[in-house]
């Protein structure tokens, strides 16, 4: 399992989440009709080594959502199962239940800005957005 695969299992814990089952959450794109949902990676890169060389890396996501932005309701809807998603993130963060990533690597952060319209289509779909940053750490591999 990769560490995206981990994030993806990890937002169907959600019990808001209206998502299809991990075959079905895309990476990096969506499907043209809402309602369709996808993770992209965004970035990041090694932010810290501590002296015993375990490494601190920052991973980006963007969690997209494609669904119907034709009227006020539908637009208002949406953003509040965003705002929802990202409130139940930042209290998983609090309680530090994270991602159960593979090998030696460990989420020990978490957080989430909250959903922008990141773009709107001509049939009236809107793709927002929902930003997660994790922390992750990555343990120096035994001696032997």
């Amino acid at each position: 399992m990769s560490i995206l695969q981990a994030l993806q299992s990890f937002l169907e814990g959600y019990e808001g989440m209206e998502l299809r089952p991990l075959g079905e959450v895309l990476t990096d794109l969506t499907r043209a009709q809402p309602p369709s949902y996808s993770l992209a990676p965004a970035g990041g890169g090694v932010a810290t080594q501590d002296v015993t060389g375990n490494r601190y890396y920052t991973s980006r996501y963007h969690f997209f959502a494609l669904e119907c932005a034709v009227d006020e309701a539908d637009r208002a809807e949406s953003y509040d199962f965003l705002e929802a998603l990202a409130g139940w993130l930042e209290d998983q963060e609090d309680k530090g239940n994270y991602p159960e990533l593979p090998g030696r690597y460990c989420v020990v952060a978490m957080a989430v800005q909250y959903a922008t319209l990141y773009d709107i289509s001509q049939n009236g779909a809107g793709l927002y957005e929902v930003q997660i940053e994790l922390t992750i750490k990555k343990e120096v591999a035994p001696y032997g």
